[in-house]
């Protein structure tokens, strides 16, 4: 499994800011590699990779080396945008590992057995796998979308690290690649740029991913799958995806929205491996 080596904790444990710039360092660290990572191996609109390469190259062996610091992050005391961005940042990369060592030919993710849960990286003393991270911490452990159960257990010590429910940003899902050719392309964000980054995703994702035809409006599954993250009602969630549109989008949907006809088809999700 690509989990993390342990190591051991410090003899006292740090005040909590040292504990944040210890998390903080470590997440610009990998932050770093990510971006060395992404510059020579993923192609530039952030849809393919080449993980044959990337999985042979001294890059890549240092950023594995490198996952083993995430045992001495307490992810628990990250403010909210620091959290947010250093998940999507390990979520993206733990998906990008696993299939550059574990995907033996498999044309897809679910292919490869257990995929998201059964690879973790171990942050913290504790592991996360790809669900722990997405519906356990950064949809605050909302119901997953396949199963209708929560990730994480009522005693799960993860929950700790959890956003409030009142923080969960619906536009991670612009951001988050299950290493899919329908997936969102990867990016690395930072705290800094978190907002800039994720207004940037939804826009460029809506762009191709939201079409309008008559009085059709054709979404990406991902719309289907996390409705709820964006509106209780297929209107609510219409009018929450207006902001993210070009202006002769945006006049369209508008227009359907205020006559009230439309009808929503979600297109055919392509789960090839995004590979260059």
């Amino acid at each position: 499994a690509a989990a993390a080596a342990a190591v051991a904790p410090p003899a006292e444990a740090p005040n909590d800011q040292a504990a944040i710039d210890l998390a903080l360092s470590v997440a610009a660290s990998l932050q770093k590699q990510c971006l060395a990572m992404q510059a020579e191996f993923i192609t530039e609109d952030g849809h393919g990779v080449d993980y044959p390469a990337l999985a042979q190259s001294d890059l890549f062996a240092a950023y594995v080396k490198s996952t083993a610091e995430l045992a001495a992050v307490q992810p628990n005391l990250l403010p909210r945008d620091e959290k947010i961005a250093f998940f999507l940042n390990i979520y993206n990369a733990l998906t990008i590992h696993v299939l550059a060592t574990h995907a033996n030919g498999a044309e897809t993710a679910m292919q490869i057995p257990r995929f998201w849960q059964r690879f973790a990286y171990v942050i913290g003393g504790h592991a996360y796998s790809l669900d722990d991270m997405e519906h356990g911490i950064l949809r605050a452990n909302r119901p997953h979308p396949a199963t209708k159960t929560h990730c994480l257990g009522k005693d799960d010590p993860k929950l700790a690290v959890a956003l409030a429910d009142s923080d969960v940003d619906p536009r991670i899902h612009f951001a988050l690649v299950c290493g899919a050719k329908s997936c969102p392309p990867i990016r690395v964000y930072s705290p800094k740029n978190l907002e800039r980054g994720l207004k940037a995703a939804a826009a460029n994702f809506c762009s191709s991913e939201v079409t309008i035809a008559g009085h059709t409006v054709h979404l990406s599954k991902i719309f289907q799958w996390y409705a709820s993250d964006f509106g209780k009602t297929k209107k609510e969630q219409l009018t929450h995806i207006l902001q993210y549109l070009d202006e002769e989008k945006k006049a369209q949907l508008s227009a359907l929205l205020q006559e009230d006809k439309f009808q929503v088809e979600y297109a055919d999700y392509d789960w090839s491996i995004n590979k260059k």
